[in-house]
């Protein structure tokens, strides 16, 4: 059995093309075969979702989101200022949820003022909803999570494609799903090989990913599914255990992806670390 891994990147209303993704993904794969999840932000709602075998909840949780919103009010806004994302995941997390493959969620530490990625799997059943609040809690619209005596924001400002937990892992390929118009080069050629890109960068992603509306979930999920089994029809079309042939399906869709980008080295990371931390300081009052 090959041993495959999952990235979910984070984008606020566009994480509903997630759910479409991983309900195709879902008719090549069972839970038990997928080895490890890394997820930033609304990602990791729908990562545990999976994880935890419930996506149908995950489906209907979106679809209703709307309702809580204003038609013409923004996501960004509206969302971000309220504690409906942390509710929404203290309605799918449960205790006696068992999580089938590892479930990495990307933390920013005020404290220590680092990245950390934490596998939901091996934390305690009691703490799982705060560190999942503690994945959505964005700098300057939430108060920080406190976990172990430290306060923990949303991590995707600084890894929003977190690949470093795979980095060490032995796996034979990865699916990651972002939400960038660019053919990322990522760490290494060695791990970049292994990564099947899906993105969804059309011209109204913006017009979605700002307002949340009823037509544009719906959309957003249909296209997800879509778009994502077209795909994998293509590149499993040998099956999944074709480790060599989804090589190769990944150098052609590469190499006419256009030219590459290289997303992240240690300055890169370094430089958004410092932006960050002095956001935080002008925004210090929002940790007390």
């Amino acid at each position: 059995m090959a041993d495959v891994g999952i990235i979910l990147s984070g984008g606020m209303a566009k994480g509903a093309y997630q759910i479409g993704v991983i309900n195709a993904l879902s008719e090549y794969f069972s839970q038990g075969q997928i080895k490890a999840i890394s997820a930033a932000s609304v990602g990791v709602l729908n990562g545990y979702a999976f994880a935890a075998g419930k996506m149908d909840a995950a489906e209907a949780l979106w679809r209703e989101i709307h309702s809580s919103q204003k038609t013409s009010g923004s996501f960004i806004t509206s969302m971000l200022r309220s504690d409906y994302l942390q509710e929404a995941i203290g309605r799918i997390a449960s205790e006696e949820d068992t999580l089938s493959p590892s479930l990495f969620t990307t933390l920013l530490n005020v404290s220590s003022l680092g990245v950390e990625y934490v596998d939901i799997k091996k934390v305690p059943p009691s703490s799982r909803v705060d560190y999942l609040r503690a994945s959505v809690a964005m700098p300057g619209f939430n108060r920080s999570v406190l976990l172990n005596e430290q306060k923990y924001f949303d991590g995707a400002m600084i890894d929003n494609i977190p690949v470093h937990p795979f980095i060490q892992k032995k796996l034979d390929y990865i699916i990651c799903v972002h939400f960038d118009a660019f053919n990322y080069t990522f760490e290494s050629e060695y791990l970049n090989s292994r990564i099947l890109k899906i993105t969804f960068p059309a011209d109204h992603i913006v017009r979605n990913s700002v307002f949340f509306r009823e037509d544009s979930i719906r959309y957003m999920i249909q296209t997800g599914y879509q778009n994502s089994k077209i795909l994998f029809d293509s590149v499993f079309s040998g099956g999944t255990e074709d480790v060599e042939g989804i090589y190769k399906s990944i150098a052609r869709l590469n190499h006419s992806s256009g030219p590459p980008s290289l997303r992240i080295t240690g300055d890169v990371v370094v430089n958004n670390l410092n932006k960050v931390t002095r956001r935080i300081a002008r925004r210090k009052k929002i940790y007390d």
